[in-house]
């Protein structure tokens, strides 16, 4: 069997270490095995649906985004669910 060096967190070779005395295993066999299965689950994972846009049409702007002061006094007078209203 080939020899490898891993450089492993010190929490996940403790739970290496313990899950390889559970299982009555020895280190490399432990590992072998979960990082097998591991490999395995991720080749058996669903690929995500493709992104999809989807644009509607959301009625007339209410300010005039080329004016810039108007935009932002636009955003900042904007209330949040959860927020108190803001007062200038």
């Amino acid at each position: 069997m080939p020899r490898i060096t891993l450089n492993l967190d010190a929490s996940i070779l403790a739970e290496l270490r313990d899950y390889a005395r559970e299982a009555g295993q020895s280190l490399g066999d432990a590992a072998s095995y979960l990082l097998a299965t591991a490999l395995k689950e991720r080749e058996r994972a669903p690929e995500p649906p493709p992104f999809e846009w989807i644009a509607k049409d959301m009625g007339e702007l209410r300010i005039d985004t080329s004016d810039w002061a108007a935009v932002r006094e636009f955003l900042d007078n904007q209330i949040y669910p959860g927020e108190p209203a803001r007062r200038s």
